[in-house]
């Protein structure tokens, strides 16, 4: 199980660091980078739920899932 933990700290590092290139190298995202790298990997490799894969509700159109908004670092108060 170690190395399966490592080879995912790997992958969420790799992920981070190519958005944050990706971003403009912005300072102090590091955070808001490697959260985002970690749900696009969970995202990417979470079994598919074939049951539900192309449904659409009787007499409706398929919901697009909702994404969470983005985090932003707070910046000083302004007055």
């Amino acid at each position: 199980m170690g190395q399966e933990k490592d080879d995912r700290h790997e992958a969420v590092k790799a992920r981070a660091y190519r958005i944050w290139e990706e971003e403009g190298c912005p300072p102090g995202r590091d955070e808001d980078h490697w959260l985002r790298a970690e749900q696009a990997i969970a995202e990417e490799t979470a079994p598919a739920d074939s049951s539900a894969a192309g449904a659409v509700p009787e007499g409706g159109s398929a919901a697009s899932p909702q994404k969470a908004a983005p985090r932003r670092k707070a910046g000083p108060a302004s007055q």
